[in-house]
């Protein structure tokens, strides 16, 4: 890989305090070239990845099901203004909510990220909640706003989606995103853990989340990935760029792809320590509008134990998809170590 992207990496990660939580990232690029991919460390730290290392993708995963749910939309089994009730008859919103809405987190349904007790559950190495136990916990009998007049971050609703996945899909998540989504661009790494044992095959940093103050834990021995209500794939870093790339590229017709890279949402509130500066929200696809370097399309996702961040850089003269990951739990480092990356990429 170009030495101007790795020293850049390498001094962004020495440039942070001696106590931070990160030792290294894992970085993953599809150019015109043949796929490469690096692990650069922190002076003084052992290599926290190995370039083929699985990694979970925490809600990058809502891209991933955002495009297959989109090949179902092009298939006909289902349209982007339908309501969700046909499929989720158990929940009366369903009927209130269209997939668009939900996809571009518009819906109004709620979200667990600030809830403390949520937070507590997940450290106390318990079982994950039900789904009839979020939405009791997320206040889900009721929309935060009308369909379609804000905008919320809402994992609550991708959990709906993964049901509306399933349901249309005809097998378990893995399964469809499987004959959806990574077999026709010929991605092999990629599963959908749903136990602490199925960790086992993935590499973390020792989280200090978990360890709420304490020493760090190692995630695999402490968390369940059904806190994570939607779902979660895991793949190598390289095919995590491979599944971006074919979604921008191959997966999806021109006029759905139009519509989930069209900022639904402008210039949402990107939150202290992230370096966007035009961000928006599409369809399942966080999007930077910025003309320096973009607009850019991906998702960033934020969990124990890593941080990735995937994104598309589809306007340089050759186009270009990055895959950054860090075994730190600092979602703003790992969005400006691929901003760096891509920077420092030569033109052609």
């Amino acid at each position: 890989m170009n030495e101007l992207i790795l020293s850049a990496i390498k001094d962004l990660l020495d440039r942070q305090p001696p106590d931070a939580n990160v030792t290294g990232a894992l970085i993953a690029v599809l150019a015109a070239d043949s796929p490469e991919v690096a692990v650069v460390t922190r002076t003084g730290f052992r290599q926290p990845f190995a370039r083929e290392s699985r990694v979970l993708l925490y809600s990058f995963t809502k891209t991933i099901m955002a495009a297959a749910l989109l090949r179902f939309v092009a298939a006909g089994l289902i349209g982007l203004h339908d309501t969700l009730d046909r499929f989720l008859p158990q929940y009366p919103l369903a009927a209130q909510v269209t997939l668009r809405d939900v996809l571009a987190h518009i819906s109004g349904l709620p979200d667990y990220g600030g809830l403390a007790e949520y937070h507590a559950a997940v450290r106390s190495s318990s079982p994950s909640w039900s789904a009839e136990e979020f939405l009791a916990h997320t206040g889900g009998d009721r929309l935060l706003f009308e369909p379609a007049t804000s905008w919320a971050y809402s994992n609550i609703g991708y959990m709906w989606l993964r049901d509306v996945l399933m349901r249309i899909g005809g097998g378990d998540m893995e399964t469809v995103l499987r004959r959806e989504i990574f077999d026709p661009i010929g991605v092999a790494s990629a599963s959908v853990p749903l136990t602490k044992a199925d960790l086992a095959s993935f590499a973390f940093g020792p989280s200090r989340y978990l360890a709420d103050g304490g020493l760090p834990v190692v995630v695999a021995e402490h968390y369940d990935p059904g806190w994570i209500a939607h779902g979660v794939v895991g793949c190598a870093a390289i095919d995590a760029a491979r599944t971006l790339r074919g979604i921008m590229e191959t997966l999806l017709p021109a006029a759905l792809l139009e519509q989930m890279m069209k900022p639904i949402a402008r210039f949402v509130s990107a939150g202290p320590g992230r370096p966007w500066r035009l961000p928006g929200y599409g369809l399942g696809l966080s999007i930077d509008l910025d003309d320096t370097l973009g607009p850019i399309y991906g998702h960033t996702g934020g969990g124990p134990g890593c941080s990735p961040a995937v994104f598309h850089f589809p306007r340089r003269d050759t186009p270009l998809t990055i895959a950054v990951i860090t075994d730190g739990e600092d979602v703003g480092l790992a969005e400006t170590l691929l901003l760096a990356a891509a920077g420092q990429w030569p033109k052609r």
